[in-house]
């Protein structure tokens, strides 16, 4: 058990923690302050900062004037690699989202989702039952609806691919992380046979595209999303994975941030060293997982436009600072871009135990070393901007699980039974539970704000809208990013008489019609 004193950026009182994890605290205990002008330019829909790249975009809404002010701080979500151990990672999401809802519950008895919103339904087609083709019910709570950001590196970023672009709960991306466990890690039982065959890359590598191309469709796709491609909606959770990239002949090697979103180069002396931006290329899913995860002792490097793309574990195994580097960034001018970073751990491979000291595992004392270091830096910077930073790490328990033990075959449930119960014991400790109980009460809280502006059914379900009077419109192609632009666009180009009692069902029904995922 450790005391750690914290002081706020501005050098008033202190808080104290007694805790046996990373947790720093700095936000003031003050309601949300109203900024006029958000400077957020990254999170405007393309479209409307470029008229002229497709289809026009609606101007913003009159009706109604949203308050920003949720949606000006970014919540982010970083997971470590870890080899198999990432099941510890999974673990301790399911226990902070069970906690979620209950928190949801608490505050509300009517979300039993957390795309709920008071405004709209944001789910108009779901009855909360098991749909008869066996598709995944859209009810429970979704990470991607309380991160702004999911970011992974090596088997975390599996996760994050999980999580983030394909919007999984935690419990399905738990089962598909097992399946594609067995599929990564089994090997052959000679040690000779491995090292003549690396392993079986080339096997390995095929079960590991097999396995991402047979994954349930995205949940809730916007319209504009390629299902089998890792670019998604800019206005929804963003997906960052973390890569190492070489030319040809491996001369020139530099971090690669594999991103679903469009990134547009900055010019500030706050960027020098910006990584990789611009349009993101046209990456599957499948190749994105293959170059966070082609670590040299399961996959080769993966060969795509003119470079090669493999493991980052050795320089980013912590992608945090990575990804607080890149929401500051895309925040422009300004330095409160941050609200919450959760950063969960691959597990403490510390200790006196002789089987790390070589093979594959020789790696995990210098990972840790590696990930402690960035967590350090990030406790710093998180008291510089004034965001809060939860740091959860199993400690004790995991030090003797290999990042490729797999036991026994086919399954691993003796692998996966050691990892659950060294994650339930660290659980179980009375300063990780509070911290948990902390971290769900503030995301809840967020979300709670962001459901009750319009811009929360995009974010939430990828909805947008256009004319449902297309015939007769003078903007037939243009796209309403909110159920409120497109009532603007019925008063002010159709005449259309205002949502009063004697009208109300008449245009709720027009919206309807209007939006581009409906029937």
């Amino acid at each position: 058990m450790t005391s750690t004193a914290l002081k706020q950026a501005d050098g008033s009182k202190s808080v104290q923690w007694s805790t046996p994890i990373q947790f720093v605290h700095t936000r003031k205990l003050r309601p949300y302050a109203v900024q006029p002008c958000p400077p957020v330019p990254e999170d405007v829909d393309p479209n409307q900062r470029y008229p002229d790249r497709g289809e026009p975009s609606a101007e913003p809404s009159i009706y109604t004037l949203d308050t920003d002010d949720p949606w000006a701080k970014k919540s982010i979500l970083s997971l470590d690699g870890g080899g198999v151990r990432n099941f510890s990672s999974l673990l301790i999401l399911r226990e902070l989202m069970r906690a979620i809802g209950k928190h949801e519950r608490r505050m509300n008895p009517v979300a039993k989702s957390s795309a709920y919103s008071p405004l709209v339904n944001c789910l108009p087609n779901e009855g909360g039952t098991p749909q008869a083709d066996g598709s995944r019910s859209l009810f429970g709570y979704l990470p991607c609806h309380y991160f702004d950001y999911v970011s992974g590196t090596s088997t975390g970023g599996l996760i994050a691919i999980l999580l983030g672009r394909l919007r999984m709960s935690v419990d399905e991306a738990i089962e598909e992380y097992k399946k594609l466990s067995a599929k990564v890690f089994e090997k052959p039982s000679s040690p000779w046979k491995r090292f003549l065959t690396n392993y079986d890359s080339t096997a390995r590598r095929d079960n590991l595209k097999d396995q991402f191309d047979s994954l349930p469709p995205t949940r809730l796709p916007s319209p504009q999303e390629q299902a089998n491609q890792f670019k998604s909606d800019r206005a929804r959770c963003r997906t960052i994975v973390c890569s190492m990239k070489s030319n040809e002949d491996k001369s020139f090697q530099t971090p690669f941030l594999f991103r679903s979103y469009d990134r547009k180069t900055s010019y500030t002396s706050r960027a020098p060293f910006e990584r990789n931006p611009g349009d993101p290329n046209t990456f599957a899913i499948w190749q994105v997982a293959r170059a966070t995860s082609a670590a040299p002792s399961y996959f080769k490097s993966i060969h795509m436009f003119e470079a090669r793309y493999y493991d980052a574990a050795t320089s980013l195994n912590n992608p945090s600072w990575e990804v607080v580097r890149e929401v500051s960034l895309l925040a422009e001018e300004s330095h409160d871009a941050i609200d919450l970073l959760l950063s969960i751990g691959g597990g403490n491979a510390k200790g006196n135990n002789p089987r790390l000291r070589f093979g594959t595992d020789s790696l995990l004392q210098e990972l840790t070393d590696i990930s402690d270091v960035v967590h350090d830096k990030v406790m710093f910077e998180s008291k510089t901007q004034g965001f809060d930073y939860f740091r959860f790490d199993v400690k004790e328990g995991l030090q003797a699980v290999r990042m490729d033990e797999w036991r026994p075959k086919p399954g691993g449930e003796i692998t996966l039974q050691k990892i659950e119960m060294a994650t339930k014991s660290y659980l179980k400790q009375e300063g990780v539970e509070a911290l948990i109980q902390r971290c769900a009460a503030y995301l809840v809280d967020q979300r709670a704000q962001r459901a009750q502006t319009m811009r929360w059914e995009r974010f939430a379900t990828g909805t947008r809208y256009r004319c449902p009077l297309a015939d007769d419109c003078p903007m037939p192609k243009a796209k309403f990013d909110t159920r409120n632009d497109l009532m603007d666009h019925l008063r002010t180009k159709h005449n259309q008489a205002p949502p009063d009692a004697d009208h109300y069902q008449h245009i709720q029904k027009l919206l309807d019609r209007g939006r581009t995922n409906s029937e």
